[in-house]
């Protein structure tokens, strides 16, 4: 699946920027992950920017939440370790 400037758009079109939709994309991330990392990583991108200027332009519904959300879910969904997974490995627990 290509990503294009309107991969998210079905996900987002015409609402306020959730931690609920957030993790629908996530999700539509990780399954394109899962095929082809590279367009994977472009689609993050995307998403990113959506977030951000979706947070500039006063659409989150809690600004701070969907950003944490968003960097802890995206990197899971691209099979990256999250924080929580870099502990775990540092200390063995």
């Amino acid at each position: 699946m290509p990503v294009d400037d309107y991969f998210f758009d079905d996900i987002f079109q015409g609402g306020t920027i959730t931690e609920e939709r957030i993790d629908a994309a996530c999700t539509r991330l990780m399954k394109l992950a899962q095929s082809n990392k590279e367009e994977a990583k472009k689609a993050d991108r995307l998403l990113k920017d959506i977030l951000l200027l979706g947070i500039a332009d006063g659409l989150a519904a809690d600004p701070q939440g969907c950003a944490t959300h968003y960097f802890t879910v995206a990197k899971a969904a691209l099979g990256e370790p999250t924080l929580l997974d870099q502990v775990k490995a540092r200390f063995g627990t």
